[in-house]
């Protein structure tokens, strides 16, 4: 009778059983729930069943069976070995009451296939036991297979590095016969030499499968990923998932290789590596699961286009599509922080070196991990409440053109509406601004660096502001006023998202027009068709004519297509060709925490702070070919014992135009040009800055015409007073007029001074000819604590930097501590050159 204390995970076979009597050596094991039998073994005492004592008692020639297990054996133990069967006894049946179901279980384990070769057993030593203990099994803990896997002396395994892994089994009542008493302690010896073979190729079997299992994981990861790389969503989820059963098909080897054996063997060298491996397999498990939920998803989220027909009523809801990405998320966070915790916890050692820096790496990018998928279920919630599943939205749709530049992106010749319903498209339109405009019923005093150019202003010019949540409340109080309802909130885009979604879906026919737009000749067209098309009556009807047909393309798109399309809108709103403004407060403060929002940048106290931004004021379409370049060279230095920062910035404008084929390239570009600066910001000099004479079109004094608050604030401090013009007149240097200022306007510079969304504001013309060169300086100077030095630079929306170069150098007083990223080091210098289609961030410790 054999009382089992420990968790078991096998059961080697017995003296008697041969490899012949395994009938499935093609198969493997079955594997059994250790927690479904420890309560048995634990329980009660219990006999073998009739089956397994045949088992044991088949005749068999033991010297045969050493030989199959490779062993070499001296001449005087065959001998011995010959009269083994006569020492077995029959095994007391009396309280043998154990159930087929663990009989079965035990059975199939012993019939567990054999198929590896058995290392010589050239040597060994007899074991001390107890002199009245007879053994009759040994089990197998967890991680013994690493004593296998690394064998401490070469390529044989000796009897005596054996003993330092293997338990005896010790029954506690009767055992079996093994006669004569004195050939004892020799058949024990056989037993473990028997025994020992078995328990080494099985291991190396299971060693095997789990290679294989592990490299077919990590294929399928790969082939999934490259799906996604593709798009291919439902073959990513059928990868994701071959993936998951291969790992768990590992997870099976190493369970039955080693589960367990920290209790008892934790301190032996390599019970680590299984661990590692163990942990690495149940996260790649984990990791796939994610994946397979992330897939199907993404595969559903690129049916949008059936939200877009607004004629479909069978049409798949957003809302489906949005709460089955939410529980996709809601299982790979879960599952993330499983197996970060698992991959925490493996030994980077046991890891082949090959391999080590990728497991490196993986850790390394744990917290990016972490803030993508929090990230997305933020997005998910934002989706959610921008489509109206819980009440209608519409939202004003500002179609910014940035040949000719706004403060926001560019002016809104066109605008439309889009309004959702029950969580999909229920309506949309587009039309041209001044149809709108024209329905104004008050007189509006417009900017007054509009007043030239308009007597009044309207939606169309409403986006004054640098600040485009500012911009985006004004268009939306002069929309209500002019359409007589009400909008949620504004969606701005530029041509650049238009041309995007046409790369995609191809090109679009417009045959009443005699035109096919395409990603490449659309802003062409579009511009040539409403400057020199034949309706002069509405010249912007190809637009109205145009957006319906795309609504087509879209909502007929495929998946793949849908893909393409989100990864360009994305693109799109790290550069500010689309942004978002929402009378919502969540989903506002969602869209200006993610940079979605266009707010003026509020950088934290004693950071410096620059843009550049202009406003084409009747330059048609000019900005289009005209080229950007900006310097700002910088050094650290003091003003009287304090710490600051000098910049000298050089704006550059290089107008392309005067023999274009389209007049309205060739046409003067006048800019009204403003600069925000840190509030403690001091301008130093300015140069290269025009002073036009413009005048307004009519005597707002004499007519009954209303003033906005807004701009009138904006105004308080802000108007033009063309001193500087003077001094050149009289061949007087600026410098020489002192620091006398009038009504905010500095003198010396012949600039307006201002303050806009908490930034100390900075106003000049800049006036550029066709086939001309145009270039202004300035300089200003900006304290900071002398320890560290942070600059950020906001791009203007619908505009690139051709040319983006920032230099900063270190004095005797300031030394920059090594290495800046991004800036690349020459001399005392560190520079900066690229072309900027986003906001530049640095940061920089002094020494």
């Amino acid at each position: 009778m054999i009382k089992l204390r420990r968790r078991v995970i096998d059961i080697i076979p017995p003296r008697g059983y041969s490899a012949g009597d395994n009938k499935k050596t093609d198969q493997k094991a079955d594997s059994f729930s250790v927690s479904d039998i420890i309560g048995n073994l634990v329980a009660e005492p219990m006999s073998y069943q009739e089956e397994l004592e045949a088992l044991l008692n088949t005749e068999q020639d033991p010297v045969v069976e050493l030989a199959k297990a490779g062993a070499i054996l001296p001449k005087a133990m065959e001998s011995g070995i010959s009269n083994l069967e006569s020492g077995i006894s029959e095994a007391d049946d009396q309280n043998s009451k154990v159930s087929d179901d663990f009989y079965k279980k035990i059975i199939s384990h012993i019939h567990a296939p054999v198929v590896s070769s058995v290392a010589n057993l050239s040597s060994f030593k007899s074991l001390p036991v107890k002199p009245k203990a007879s053994i009759a099994g040994f089990i197998v803990e967890e991680k013994i297979v690493d004593f296998y896997q690394n064998p401490p002396s070469g390529s044989a395994v000796t009897m005596g590095t054996i003993a330092d892994a293997m338990v005896p089994i010790v029954s506690s009542k009767k055992s079996f016969n093994f006669a004569p008493p004195k050939k004892k302690r020799f058949f024990k010896l056989l037993f473990l030499t028997l025994a020992a073979g078995g328990l080494f190729s099985y291991g190396l079997t299971l060693k095997n499968e789990l290679v294989s299992d592990s490299s077919m994981a990590i294929q399928n990861l790969e082939q999934a990923q490259q799906n996604l790389k593709d798009f291919n969503f439902v073959e990513a989820a059928a990868s994701f998932q071959k993936s998951y059963d291969d790992f768990a098909e590992a997870g099976k080897s190493l369970n039955l290789m080693g589960a367990g054996i920290a209790g008892i063997f934790g301190d032996l060298p390599g019970v680590s590596k299984i661990s590692s491996a163990k942990n690495m397999v149940e996260a790649g498990k984990l990791l796939a699961s994610s994946g397979q939920a992330m897939s199907e998803a993404l595969n559903a989220l690129s049916q949008t286009g059936s939200i877009l027909n607004p004629h479909d009523s069978h049409k798949t809801k957003p809302l489906t599509i949005v709460r089955q990405i939410k529980d996709a998320l809601f299982l790979s966070t879960r599952n993330f922080e499983k197996a970060k915790a698992l991959i925490s916890d493996i030994d980077e050692s046991a890891v082949p070196e090959d391999k080590r820096a990728s497991l490196i790496d993986f850790k390394e990018k744990i917290p990016l991990i972490e803030k993508i998928l929090a990230d997305a279920e933020s997005y998910t919630d934002f989706l959610e409440g921008i489509i109206g599943v819980d009440e209608p939205k519409k939202y004003l749709v500002l179609l910014q053109n940035y040949s000719e530049l706004r403060p926001t992106g560019g002016f809104p010749g066109t605008y439309g509406v889009v309004s959702f319903s029950s969580g999909g498209l229920s309506d949309f339109f587009v039309d041209d601004v001044y149809n709108l405009d024209g329905q104004l019923k008050k007189n509006i005093i417009p900017p007054k660096q509009l007043q030239h150019i308009t007597p009044t202003w309207g939606m169309r010019d409403s986006a004054w502001f640098i600040d485009f949540p500012t911009s985006a409340r004004k268009a939306m109080w002069f929309f209500s006023q002019e359409a007589g309802y009400k909008v949620d909130g504004v969606i701005a885009l530029n041509p650049d998202i238009v041309a995007g979604i046409l790369k995609v879906v191809g090109p679009i026919a417009m045959p009443e027009y005699g035109r096919t737009l395409t990603a490449d000749n659309f802003l062409a067209n579009i511009q040539e068709e409403v400057e020199y098309g034949e309706n002069r009556t509405q010249p912007k009807s190809i637009v109205v004519d145009f957006a319906p047909r795309l609504l087509e393309k879209l909502y007929s798109a495929g998946s793949d297509d849908w893909m393409k399309i989100f990864s360009g809108l994305m693109a799109g709103l790290e550069e500010k060709d689309m942004m978002f403004y929402f009378n919502d407060k969540d989903l506002e403060k969602f869209a200006v925490s993610n940079g979605l929002g266009g707010e003026v940048k509020n950088v934290p106290g004693g950071d410096d702070y620059l843009t550049v931004n202009f406003s084409n004021i009747k330059g048609s379409k000019t900005d289009i070919v005209t080229d950007n370049y900006i310097e700002i060279n910088s050094q650290l230095t003091t003003n009287d014992s304090r710490p600051v920062i000098k910049h000298r910035v050089t704006i550059t404008r290089k107008h392309n135009g005067g023999d274009e084929e389209h007049g309205f390239y060739n046409r003067q570009n006048p800019a009204y040009v403003r600069i925000l600066l840190p509030p403690e910001a001091r301008l130093l000099e300015m140069s290269g800055n025009d002073l036009p004479n413009f005048k307004p079109l009519v005597n707002y004094g004499q007519l009954d015409f209303l003033n906005d608050q807004d701009i009138r604030s904006l105004e308080s401090t802000f108007y033009f007073d063309p001193v500087r013009s003077l001094a050149r007149a009289e061949g007087t240097s600026p410098s020489d007029l002192g620091e006398a200022t009038s009504n905010g306007i500095d003198k010396t510079f012949g600039v307006d001074k201002f303050e806009e969304a908490g930034k100390q504001g900075v106003g000049f013309w800049m006036i550029t000819e066709p086939g001309e060169t145009k270039r202004i300086e300035f300089e200003y100077s900006v304290p900071f604590d002398g320890s560290s030095y942070s600059f950020y630079f906001q791009k203007q929306p619908g505009m690139d930097w051709k040319k983006f170069k920032f230099t900063v150098k270190s004095s005797d007083d300031f030394r920059l501590a090594d290495p800046i990223p991004s800036l690349n080091k020459i001399g005392d210098l560190y520079v900066l050159e690229t072309e900027l289609k986003k906001d530049f961030e640095i940061n920089i410790k002094l020494k």
